[in-house]
């Protein structure tokens, strides 16, 4: 099984299950922002994002606009995960953050399991 997780501070909460999918022979991948500094556990590429490029002066539209400008910057990547062939059985993610918000429009077929 192919499985992708998306979490803008991977591992977090999923680092066991990613080991172990990866321990059991599952391929599997993160997704993390550049700049990202946590241990790599498993293969990992990154997408660029800004937050101070994303925000607006408006609170609330700000982090609307924070969350639509990642999912954007995600989705930019899955899309060229796709063009090399990748198409996860499953998505893992955490929908608070944006990086989610996309993923049915480059794969609609994947199955999601969104953390809350």
């Amino acid at each position: 099984m192919r499985v992708l997780f998306l979490h803008q501070n991977f591992p977090g909460q999923f680092r066991h299950v990613a080991l172990a999918l990866q321990q059991q022979g599952d391929e599997v991948l993160a997704l993390v922002p550049a700049g990202h500094s946590l241990p790599q556990i498993i293969p990992t590429r990154s997408y660029p994002f800004d937050t101070r490029q994303a925000r607006t002066n408006l609170t609330l539209a700000g982090r609307y606009t924070d969350r639509v400008a990642r999912g954007a910057a995600v989705a930019a990547v899955m899309r060229q995960l796709k063009g090399e062939g990748f198409t996860p059985d499953l998505v893992v993610g955490h929908c608070g953050w944006g990086e989610t918000l996309f993923v049915r429009d480059v794969w609609p077929d994947s199955r999601i399991l969104l953390h809350a």
